[in-house]
């Protein structure tokens, strides 16, 4: 008498192994296409924490922070034949070696810091000789992302400021007062250097990549000039209408 077909307990088996494997393509588990992108190669070092060996790279305005595991491996190997009387002919001796080794690189992540703006007091436009504060928004933040399950931290702090007025005035401070004192337009421009740190949590430890990121704010144009004051958009009471006196405060 014939057995039926799933009778076999192996054919079943391997039949069964055979639409998984078919179900997990379908469906995404499995690649089957070309394998995606190899992480970037970042080479300079950024130390260890929380088991995790840290290296980064930099690219532009773009900071790349990769991760591997450090893992303990212990290895046994194999000794000549024991020399003592007491052991066997033939015997041969064997040590245990522990060695730390990095797995290849798995993570990584990568973050810009954000691009400042300039701020001023001017509005419309300004007398030659009056003061123009200008003061830059770039402060330190940071961004969270996870690296191989760990929450890790990239900051960026401020450390230096230059800036240049259009009147060949330039300053390296965070906050600039500056006088023009001829009519005209002129173009303010600001770029902000960014230290970046990189921290694993729950580590209080931030360690210091060795390089910083310059981003550049947009320009901003100051209007000096005489023919109308700034009134900085405060009401002004006067005697008659615009219409009236067109020359007016205000009109």
């Amino acid at each position: 008498m014939n057995r039926p077909f799933f009778a076999d307990k192996n054919l079943r088996h391997r039949v069964s192994a055979a639409i998984l494997a078919v179900c997990l393509i379908v469906c995404g588990v499995f690649p089957s296409g070309p394998a995606q992108a190899a992480a970037p190669k970042c080479n300079t070092d950024a130390g260890t924490a929380q088991s995790l060996k840290l290296s980064s790279l930099k690219t532009g305005d773009t900071v790349t922070v990769c991760a591997s595991w450090l893992v303990t491996r212990q290895t046994t190997s194999v000794g000549p034949p024991a020399q003592s009387s007491g052991s066997a002919s033939g015997q041969v001796s064997s040590t245990r070696k522990t060695t730390k080794v990095t797995v290849p690189q798995r993570r990584f992540f990568s973050a810009t810091p954000d691009r400042p703006t300039i701020k001023s007091n001017v509005y419309r436009s300004i007398k030659p000789g009056d003061p123009v504060l200008l003061a830059s928004t770039a402060t330190r933040h940071q961004h969270l992302a996870l690296l191989l399950g760990k929450p890790t931290m990239l900051r960026f702090t401020p450390v230096s400021y230059r800036w240049t007025t259009g009147d060949a005035g330039v300053s390296v401070r965070s906050q600039v007062r500056h006088r023009y004192k001829n009519v005209g337009r002129y173009t303010v421009r600001m770029s902000v250097n960014y230290k970046s740190e990189v921290r694993v949590l729950p580590s209080g430890r931030w360690l210091t990549l060795p390089f910083q990121v310059t981003r550049v704010a947009p320009s901003v144009e100051i209007v000096v000039a005489s023919e109308k004051p700034n009134l900085g958009g405060v009401a002004v009471l006067v005697g008659k209408t615009c219409l009236e006196h067109p020359s007016a405060v205000g009109c």
